[in-house]
């Protein structure tokens, strides 16, 4: 059977074999998930809601499987009882509607919007040219949190590889951080992530263009910051070595509320990198259509200079790199 709680060094699970049958149990071993447990593997638990945090599962003689859902708040009887009652009408959870964490976002339909993208006095930001966006959007009010990406990683067994994995593994099982950005994630985890958000509710997420994450930014009165034109570091998380939860900095977010859009983690956008912007491409652009890094937009927790945070501020990277300050935010298409 699959092991839920995946993010856990040692996995939860409770099961009815080897004479346990009603009894809440515990897998002590490391390194078992997917693998068949024996007798010598489980150790009784207090109660089942000791194991409400850890994923906890149990499979019923036909291999139904009960997650912690179904589980939370019963005794071992009720949990005895549930389970033979699942095995005579079919798998509870399977016909449950999924709990997913869907992230809040902010419309931006009154479309067209125009505003002035770039800045002529930072080096990659050039040329400015006025922009119009003409088809409507949502974009996150906060940035993608642990506690969202690892739904995605649960829910689907996401496999996490490539340099970076094991950090990112660690940052999805504390789950005191669950309210903070995640982080160690590269281009195509993030793409993963709104490809199984949109299959599962219907709506097409996708990561924000850098237009559109300017535009948000800057509004169309040009803010160089998303509060306004001076520079306050009071209100954004910068020269520190970690992650704030997401919604800290209220005095930083936009006049829309979108929040962090300077500060906390860089932000992956959309487009391929070009070192200038086309100056022909003033309508809904989208970046070059081909190249070798994509886009980050908003500083990172590391910033110092104000110029990190600027609205028009942009830097690229590696599209599979994984570091310790770089997340993302999620677009949606709307209409």
């Amino acid at each position: 059977m699959a092991v839920s709680g995946t993010r856990l060094t040692v996995v939860q699970q409770v099961t009815r074999s080897a004479g346990f049958r009603g009894r809440p149990l515990a897998v002590t071993g490391r390194g078992l998930q997917g693998k068949s447990l024996r007798a010598a593997d489980v150790i009784p638990l207090p109660s089942l809601s000791v194991a409400r945090a850890y994923g906890l599962e149990i499979q019923t003689p036909s291999g139904l499987v009960l997650d912690n859902r179904d589980l939370v708040g019963k005794t071992a009887e009720q949990v005895d009882a549930l389970a033979t009652q699942v095995d005579a009408i079919g798998n509870l959870s399977a016909s449950r509607a999924p709990e997913i964490p869907i992230p809040e976002t902010v419309r931006f339909d009154s479309t067209p919007y125009i505003f002035t993208m770039g800045a002529d006095d930072l080096g990659y930001s050039k040329p400015t040219r006025g922009i119009t966006i003409t088809r409507p959007f949502g974009i996150g009010k906060y940035e993608v949190t642990v506690a969202e990406f690892r739904a995605f990683v649960d829910a689907t067994n996401y496999e996490i590889t490539g340099q970076g994995a094991e950090q990112l593994t660690v940052r999805l099982a504390d789950t005191s951080k669950d309210r903070h950005p995640v982080t160690f994630v590269h281009y195509d985890d993030t793409v993963a992530y709104t490809q199984w958000l949109s299959e599962k509710t219907g709506r097409r997420f996708r990561l924000p263009t850098e237009a559109e994450g300017e535009f948000v930014a800057a509004g169309t009165e040009g803010r160089k910051f998303p509060w306004g034109d001076e520079f306050d570091p009071s209100r954004l998380h910068s020269r520190s070595s970690g992650t704030t939860p997401v919604d800290q900095y209220q005095s930083g977010a936009t006049p829309d509320s979108v929040f962090d859009l300077a500060g906390n983690v860089w932000e992956w956008r959309k487009d391929f990198w070009a070192d200038s912007y086309d100056p022909s491409k003033t309508q809904d652009p989208t970046g070059p259509e081909q190249g070798t890094t994509r886009v980050l937009r908003g500083g990172s927790f590391y910033g110092e200079d104000a110029d990190n945070f600027r609205s028009a501020n942009r830097y690229d990277f590696d599209p599979s790199s994984r570091h310790d300050d770089y997340g993302f935010r999620v677009a949606e298409d709307l209409g």
